[in-house]
C-alpha cells in the first residue's frame, strides 16, 4: 500500500493535467513548502469546488479533507523533525572532524624538523621503495602516486610476495618509507632488519605498539596520539597529513 505522500508524488507526476494531477501537486506543494491551504483556498487555487476535493480525499482513504490535511501535518512535521536531526547531526561529525585536524597539527608540530629532514632526502634520492602494512596499503598507494613525478623511481607493489625481491636491488643512497600498523606485520619486521644493513634512509611510520622496535633509521614518527582514537581512520588521517609536510617542503 501506498503511503500518502507516495500517492501524491505519483498523481502529480502524470503528464495529463487533469483535475486529479492538479489537485495533487498542489497538495505535495503544501508538504514541500509547510503551508497548508483551507479547502476553500485550495479549491480556488485548483479552479474546482469543494466537493471534487472532499471527493479527490475520499479517493485516498480518507473521510475527507479534514482528516486528509490532519495526517498531511502530521507527516510534514515527521519529516521536518528528521531533517533537523540528521542536519544536527552532520554539524556535530563536521565539527568533531575539524577538532581531530587541529589536534593533528597541534600534536605532530613536535615532528616539523623531521618532515624537512624527509623531503631533504628526498629530493637527493633517484629512488624510493615504499613497504606497507596491509592496513595501510591504501595511504601508501596515494603516496607512491604523489610522489612519483618527483623521484625517478618509486617502487610499492601491493602484493607481499615482492617485497623481499624489491629489498634485494635497494643501494646505500635509495630511500626507504615503512608503513607500520595493525597485525600481520611480521614480513615487515624481517624487511626492515635486511634493509638497515643496505641503507641509512629509511623512514619509519609507525602506530605506537609498533614503534619501539625500530632501532635504526634516518627519521622514525609515531601515527598515533593520546588526543585521538587509536583507530585505522585516524591513522590514515594523520598519514595523510604527514605526507603533506613532507610534499610541502620538497623542492619546486
Amino acid at each position: 500500500m501506498k503511503s500518502l505522500l507516495d500517492n501524491l508524488n505519483y498523481l502529480s507526476s502524470s503528464e495529463e493535467k487533469t483535475t486529479t494531477q492538479i489537485i495533487a501537486k498542489e497538495l505535495y506543494d503544501c508538504f514541500l513548502n509547510r503551508k497548508f491551504l483551507e479547502i476553500g483556498e485550495l479549491a480556488e487555487k485548483c479552479f474546482v469546488s469543494k466537493s471534487t476535493i472532499t471527493g479527490f480525499c475520499k479517493k485516498l482513504g480518507y473521510s475527507g479533507y479534514r482528516e486528509f490535511l490532519l495526517r498531511l501535518k502530521i507527516i510534514t512535521e515527521h519529516y521536518t523533525s528528521k531533517t533537523r536531526t540528521n542536519l544536527t547531526n552532520k554539524l556535530e561529525r563536521l565539527l568533531d572532524q575539524q577538532d581531530r585536524t587541529v589536534n593533528i597539527i597541534k600534536d605532530f608540530a613536535k615532528y616539523n624538523d623531521d618532515f624537512i629532514k624527509i623531503s631533504k632526502i628526498l629530493n637527493q634520492t633517484k629512488k624510493l621503495y615504499i613497504f606497507s602494512a596491509f592496513q595501510l596499503d591504501g595511504v601508501a598507494d596515494s603516496f607512491s602516486d604523489i610522489i612519483s613525478p618527483r623521484i625517478e623511481n618509486v617502487i610499492f607493489n601491493r602484493i607481499k610476495l615482492y617485497s623481499l625481491t624489491h629489498l634485494n636491488n635497494v643501494k646505500k643512497d635509495d630511500v626507504i618509507f615503512f608503513f607500520v600498523s595493525g597485525q600481520d606485520t611480521k614480513s615487515l619486521d624481517y624487511l626492515y632488519e635486511n634493509a638497515i644493513e643496505k641503507t641509512n634512509n629509511i623512514i619509519v611510520l609507525a602506530s605506537d605498539s609498533h614503534f619501539p622496535k625500530f632501532h635504526k633509521y634516518l627519521s622514525k614518527i609515531n601515527i598515533d596520539t593520546n588526543k585521538l582514537p587509536r583507530t585505522p581512520n585516524i591513522r590514515i588521517m594523520i598519514l595523510n597529513y604527514i605526507i603533506m609536510q613532507i610534499m610541502l617542503n620538497l623542492d619546486d
